[in-house]
């Protein structure tokens, strides 16, 4: 029962501590195009501005994630780069 306990402890502080990765700010470079997943297929959904900041989820993929509203939006990377203050801690 003890043993049950703590390993179940520890599962829960693991996985709060691995969710918890910090947000980037990304300035856009140029106008870019905001897509979406709107049942199986992605969609654009609207666009960003240059100059626009945004909290992003860093990905391996050629995108960037980050939430608006209530869904997740994604925008290419080649259409941002860091912006000032680039990490949230």
């Amino acid at each position: 029962m003890y043993k049950q306990a703590v390993i179940l402890l520890l599962m829960l502080f693991t996985a709060s501590v691995s969710a918890a990765l910090p947000a980037r700010y990304m300035q856009t470079i140029e106008n870019a195009a905001v897509w979406a997943q709107i049942g199986d297929k992605m969609v654009t959904v609207g666009n960003i501005r240059a100059g626009q900041i945004i909290a992003v989820e860093p990905t391996a993929a050629s995108y960037y994630a980050f939430n608006f509203g209530f869904g997740k939006g994604f925008i290419d990377k080649r259409s941002s780069r860091a912006g000032s203050g680039a990490t949230k801690s």
